[in-house]
């Protein structure tokens, strides 16, 4: 596991929970932001996996408290709401371009012959087909947004037989005024360029079929240069195992979608980012247990400038070029008044 990320995950999640005036109960041990960062790593690593998840990260001391994997999963479930809500968070914070591209992708549920006897999902509404694939399933669709870069930015959970257009409204509702929106086959219609243009500012370039007129030159460039990113995000989401969930309720469907799918903007964020960004972050709440002990023998020491931490210096961490600086000790104990952590990706 990649302990910049891991890092970069859970400051992101404590600052954004922090900002918005969460609170987490003064009796639990793992406060709220450990516990949602626990099932980002479960999606990244461990093919959403709570309870590898929760045991590698406790074996590693990397979780302030103890906790059960079915206290884990209550905890989960209670904070559903904010979960479902945090990739367009983390879309707000991290994502700068104002070209999307849209496109669908199957959540099976269970094979098609034990559609019948499955009692969480019923009704003909989820009998789907996936045309890239070639393939009926049972089960839901997922409908994502991204950016150029791969950070998902909008996204909703709809039965899988309904066609991709049903669900833009949604979807494109929310994007800034002036988007750019790519899309392929699927989503070419007249009607529907003309009412996202006119209710949304949002402007719709698919894929024209081979019976069509072709696309302008420009428009052509555009969907070369990032229509293909979507792709690659559902590729990565597949790895994440989000196409193999084992799950008893719907509402853990889209509990795991969502973490895979903030696990996917915070990974693309990193590894696409070359530009020196920085975020300046105050959070004032505990963060990842040991967590200096545990990366502070590769990384490089550097005082923040407070008198209190002469002897307890902040850690920046190398990954080429992502630099992560976690606050000093004396930071951490709500004693300095140094700099802010400062997180470069």
């Amino acid at each position: 596991m990649d302990a910049t990320w891991m890092i970069t995950t859970f400051v992101l999640i404590d600052t954004a929970m922090t900002n918005l005036d969460h609170h987490t109960d003064v009796r639990a041990g793992v406060p709220d932001s450990e516990i949602v960062t626990v099932a980002l790593v479960a999606a990244k690593y461990f093919a959403n996996n709570h309870r590898i998840a929760l045991d590698v990260m406790h074996q590693l001391h990397y979780l302030s408290g103890t906790i059960s994997h079915s206290r884990l999963n209550r905890r989960l479930h209670t904070l559903r709401d904010w979960i479902d809500n945090l990739p367009e968070l983390l879309s707000d914070m991290l994502s700068t371009s104002c070209i999307y591209i849209i496109d669908s992708m199957p959540i099976p549920v269970c094979r098609r012959a034990r559609a019948k006897r499955w009692t969480k999902v019923r009704g003909t509404q989820y009998d789907g087909t996936c045309h890239a694939k070639n393939e009926r399933y049972f089960g839901w669709k997922l409908h994502l947004i991204c950016d150029c870069t791969g950070i998902p930015a909008r996204y909703v959970l709809r039965p899988s037989r309904p066609h991709d257009t049903t669900a833009i409204d949604d979807l494109a509702c929310t994007l800034p005024f002036g988007a750019i929106l790519l899309g392929d086959r699927g989503y070419v219609s007249e009607p529907l360029r003309h009412h996202l243009d006119a209710r949304y500012g949002v402007t719709m370039i698919a894929i024209n079929r081979t019976n069509m007129t072709p696309n302008t030159p420009a428009e052509q460039r555009l969907l070369r240069m990032h229509r293909k990113r979507i792709e690659t995000c559902n590729s990565q989401l597949e790895k994440m195992g989000v196409a193999r969930l084992h799950v008893r309720l719907t509402t853990g469907v889209s509990l795991k979608i969502a973490a895979s799918l903030c696990a996917l903007s915070v990974s693309n964020h990193c590894e696409t980012s070359n530009q020196g960004r920085y975020i300046n972050i105050y959070t004032f709440s505990l963060p990842l247990s040991s967590l200096l002990s545990h990366t502070a023998s590769s990384a490089e020491y550097h005082h923040c400038g407070c008198a209190m931490c002469t002897h307890s210096p902040c850690v920046i961490l190398r990954a080429g070029v992502r630099v992560a600086t976690a606050p000093c000790n004396a930071f951490l104990r709500r004693q300095c008044h140094g700099r802010p952590c400062m997180l470069r990706f």
